[in-house]
């Protein structure tokens, strides 16, 4: 090659490099091309899978299981004690508070309580369930059983974090069917089962309302790749749905009279969405080999 072309190529080189850059570093890259958007998808269908086998192998859910100290390995406190939810509201199929839907904040902002003294422990010592025996790898999950770890050492070794350069994290509770309150998703159907749901560090920690432009864990194409990837692409149907600012969303109104249909903005290059995942049936599993998008199922 003479030494003209090459230097072209070099400047071509260049220049893509720099473009491929950019575009990552303001979320407008296809996140097909990323191992953090294969990762979280694979790492909340594990999740869905864990859960499952979970409920299979001792009749209980994860974080909600009575006496679990007693039946789960590596279990700390006398008879494993600190691996127990609290007895009071352990063993109803519901992990951490039943009005968790209320609000979708997160129960715990700041460390974790062992042993246990409400219900909202239970949203940590889920990890812990499934990383000490085994269902889930790559986190250390164990961390829920000790007291006073921050909440994000707990449930923050998921690929999800990486996204936009910043920290974002999974927080499992129960959803009870309702729709999301009207200030964060226009036109939700609702969510009914236990549930992922993907926040910033700023949404975690209670620095952030959910409905903060600027604030949330993903774009608006961002979002809807995930939805894509895993559901119908609607972020108010289905079993992935979205949460976020007001300008997370668009609504079309096909009709002068109609009642708008939503949809990402994807136009919008802001960290204005979350995500939900339904990930399980409470109380009972019925998570299917080939689901179809619907309200009733949890993750492919």
């Amino acid at each position: 090659m003479s030494s003209k072309k090459l230097k072209y190529a070099l400047f071509a080189l260049i220049a893509i490099t720099t473009t491929t850059i950019g575009l990552c570093a303001t979320g407008n890259f296809p996140l097909q091309g990323t191992g953090q958007w294969a990762a979280t998808v694979t790492r909340v269908r594990a999740v869905a899978e864990a859960v499952k086998t979970f409920q299979e192998r001792y009749h209980a859910l994860p974080g909600d299981m009575p006496n679990a100290g007693k039946v789960i390995p590596g279990c700390t406190g006398k008879d494993g004690s600190d691996c127990n939810p609290v007895a009071a509201t352990s063993g109803d199929g519901i992990i951490g508070d039943p009005d968790f839907a209320k609000t979708w904040k997160s129960p715990i902002t700041a460390m974790t309580t062992v042993p246990a003294t409400s219900a909202a422990d239970e949203t940590t010592l889920f990890w812990a369930h499934l990383s000490l025996t085994g269902l889930i790898g790559d986190m250390n999950g164990s961390l829920g059983i000790k007291n006073g770890v921050p909440i994000e050492q707990v449930v923050g070794d998921l690929p999800a974090r990486l996204f936009n350069f910043r920290n974002n994290y999974f927080i499992v509770g129960f959803a009870d069917g309702r729709p999301l309150p009207a200030e964060l998703s226009p036109k939700s159907e609702g969510l009914k089962g236990i549930v992922l749901v993907l926040m910033s560090d700023e949404v975690l920690h209670g620095d952030a309302e959910m409905n903060v432009a600027g604030m949330q864990a993903l774009t608006p194409r961002q979002a809807a790749m995930f939805d894509r990837s895993m559901d119908n692409g609607g972020p108010d149907t289905g079993y992935v749905q979205a949460y976020g600012a007001a300008n997370c969303f668009k609504t079309y109104f096909p009709t002068p009279n109609s009642q708008g249909d939503a949809f990402y903005n994807e136009k919008l290059n802001e960290r204005a969405c979350g995500l939900i995942f339904k990930i399980a049936d409470s109380p009972k599993d019925v998570i299917p080999k080939n689901p179809r998008p619907s309200q009733g199922q949890a993750p492919r």
